[in-house]
């Protein structure tokens, strides 16, 4: 009862194996996603797979799909000059959930949440994992369902004394990755 941070945290220190995936609580993905991204990100030694997604809204039962055109695969240097804009434009980057992480490189290089961050911590996470990615892959699929709430039903809808603040964290953490 700590919040997402301090649980995904948890979930990271006691993970074993090569890779790491989160899901919430009110999200599914399609039965292929694990073994399509894990395919994906053995065949060239990624450190990274991401996937498009659905986004469910919870009210009127709508999907609207996040994806990019097509698959992508290269280094890091190609992601940020070909790719990087649509991910953050289609919000690819902000969900942890359409990601298939390297376990090893998370805790070599320390990667944890922060439970200051209340709001953005996912995306703030991404953008300084893939700081430390030599090869990623990008699949366009939209495996992962991602639940949207009501207004105020959700974490990212309600108002958060550091938004703010979470903001330049996210800010700095693109600048160190650029």
């Amino acid at each position: 009862n700590s919040g997402v941070a301090a649980a995904r945290n948890a979930g990271i220190k006691a993970a074993e194996g090569v890779w790491l995936v989160t899901l919430d609580a009110d999200d599914y993905i399609d039965p292929e996603m694990l073994k399509a991204m894990h395919d994906a990100a053995a065949a060239a030694d990624e450190q990274l797979c991401i996937c498009g997604f659905r986004m469910v809204y919870e009210e009127d039962k709508r999907k609207e799909v996040r994806q990019l055109a097509e698959d992508f695969e290269g280094d890091l240097a190609e992601l940020l000059n070909t790719v990087l804009l649509p991910l953050y434009d289609r919000q690819l980057l902000n969900n942890q959930n359409n990601k298939l992480y390297r376990l090893d490189l998370i805790r070599e290089h320390e990667i944890f949440y922060d439970p200051a961050m209340q709001i953005n911590e996912d995306l703030w996470f991404s953008l300084t994992y893939l700081r430390y990615c030599r090869e990623i892959a990008v699949l366009k699929r939209p495996f992962l369902n991602y639940t949207q709430h009501k207004d105020g039903e959700s974490l990212v809808s309600r108002f958060h004394e550091n938004a703010v603040e979470t903001s330049f964290a996210v800010l700095r953490a693109c600048d160190a990755l650029l």
